[in-house]
């Protein structure tokens, strides 16, 4: 019986996990498809010149 109860519980923390990154995963590409290119571009600049000059 415990080893049930653990093999259920086990089941029911991964559903949990696996329901709360996809749902993540959905934030994170709604936000970033949202933005305009030129201003992903911009993000993706400034880390390097920044880089460069230190």
């Amino acid at each position: 019986m415990a080893a049930w109860t653990a093999s259920t519980m086990f089941a029911l923390v991964a559903g949990a996990r696996a329901v709360f990154d996809l749902l993540g995963r959905s934030v994170i590409w709604t936000v970033l498809r949202n933005k305009p290119v030129s201003e992903l571009k911009k993000e993706v600049e400034v880390p390097q010149a920044a880089a460069v000059r230190g």
